[in-house]
This record gives C-alpha cells, structure tokens and sequence, in this order.
C-alpha cells in the first residue's frame, strides 16, 4: 500500500539497558511529576499533552466520564519506545495526562513487527499498574520505573487462523473504504465491534495487520474499550495534530461489526 522497504523489529539486544521515564499527573502526588531524562520521544509528547487544546479535551473527557487510554510502541532513530497514555488525576482531583513511555536498545533488523505488541503484554499491564496504584515518594517513584518490565521476545502465542482471516478482510474492507485519505495521510486508522475481542493482549489483530500492510509502521496507538478496538498507524513522524486527534479519534473512525 505503502512505497517504503520493509525493515522490522528484530528484539535483537545491545549492552545499554531500557529505562523508563514519566510525566504528568498522579493520585500520590499533588502536582505534576517528570522524570524524562533528555529522551526526545517523552520530551515531545508531554509538551504535546500541554497544550491547550490537549487540555480541553481531557477536561472534556472527565467531565463526560470517559477513562480513555492508549498503549503505543514507535521506533525512532533504530529504538524501540514504548508507553500508556491515560487520563489521570492528581491528589486534588485535578486532571491532566499521565505518560509512562521507556526506551529500549538500538535494535537490530528484524520481521515481524506484530511482536512488539505480544511481547509487550507484560510491560503494558505494569505500566497500567503503576498508572492506578500508589507511590510513596519520588523514592519509591524511581523504584517503580526502574521495575517496569521490557518486553519479552518470546515466541508469541498461536492465532486462530479463522479469526485471523475474519479480521485481514475487515481490515481490507475498511482501509478500501477511506483509501484516498490513507494514502496521503500515510496513517491507518481502525475500529473494530467484536463480541470475541481478547482485550489489548490479542494477537490477532496485529497480525492481521501485517498481513495487510506488510511494511512496518513508525508508530502505532491502540486500546479496547468492551468490545471496541482501535488502532491508529502511523507510516510516517508523528506531529502535535495527530497526538490531539488521538483523543478525539473515537467521533472519526466508523466502527466495523463482526
């Protein structure tokens, strides 16, 4: 779909360890936290997630109670990051976004992007974890961050090639229905009802995916809500209106039943 050569995550390791970084607002604290380093990728989203149409948008989001979130993975300058987006609130109640985002090794080539999310499911439910439950201190805050686990290139679990296939031709179906904006946009942009989803640890539609893209993109965004699924690629950088369209991207993917 895309002209682009097709090199992929090989979870390939050198020496310097992943670390983990955070920014925003938590329940323990009463104000915002950041421990960001010099990492250019929290740098750029938590300047994002201060803006003030950002802002508007969370606040929109909680006076609606609406909890959004989004998991993400992209690769830049040959390493992986990836983190959890969600609505959060700080010890008065006051809301912002919460990021938590870590950064891994340069990676070496690699063929089956879909594994990052596999891999990954440990990492998420960690960050989830630590996003809703308390911290001490910045002590404690530190220890947390240095625990997060980094996704484990294990072998991923085997996918039910009936619902495998179910998912490649909606996939299709929907990137044939808005093919011009896809391709000029360079993003893909999903969701899917589907009363059989496995939450956010699914497999299938990953893999799906990269039946149907076959070239790695530079990032992707994804969470479940019940029985929704959405999942926004991006096939090129990032820039601040594709993060502020994320938290309103539910008013402008049209749902594909089962």
């Amino acid at each position: 779909m895309f002209q682009n050569r097709s090199w992929i995550l090989g979870f390939k390791r050198r020496p310097s360890p992943p670390r983990y970084f955070i920014w925003g607002k938590h329940r323990s604290f009463a104000d915002y936290i950041a421990v960001t380093g010099t990492n250019r990728v929290m740098h750029k989203l938590s300047a994002w997630a201060q803006r003030e149409k950002t802002l508007t948008i969370v606040n929109r989001c909680v006076d609606e109670a609406r909890q959004r979130h989004w998991h993400y993975w992209m690769i830049t300058d040959n390493r992986l990051h990836l983190g959890l987006m969600s609505i959060s609130r700080d010890r008065g109640g006051r809301p912002s976004l919460l990021i938590i985002s870590g950064c891994g090794p340069e990676m070496a080539v690699g063929h089956e992007w879909e594994r990052i999310n596999t891999a990954g499911t440990a990492s998420r439910h960690a960050m989830m974890k630590m996003a809703a439950g308390e911290i001490v201190d910045m002590d404690d805050l530190h220890r947390q961050l240095s625990g997060l686990p980094w996704p484990d290139p294990a072998e991923p679990a085997p996918v039910d090639p009936h619902r495998r296939n179910d998912a490649i031709r909606k996939i299709r179906d929907s990137i044939q229905t808005d093919r011009a904006r896809c391709l000029n946009d360079k993003t893909v942009r999903f969701r899917t009802i589907d009363d059989d989803v496995a939450g956010e640890d699914d497999p299938v539609w990953p893999e799906a995916l990269r039946h149907v893209m076959q070239i790695r993109p530079k990032s992707m965004f994804w969470r479940t809500a019940g029985d929704i699924t959405t999942m926004v690629l991006f096939f090129r950088e990032m820039i601040e209106t594709d993060f502020i369209d994320l938290w309103e991207t539910d008013s402008r993917i049209p749902a594909t039943a089962t």
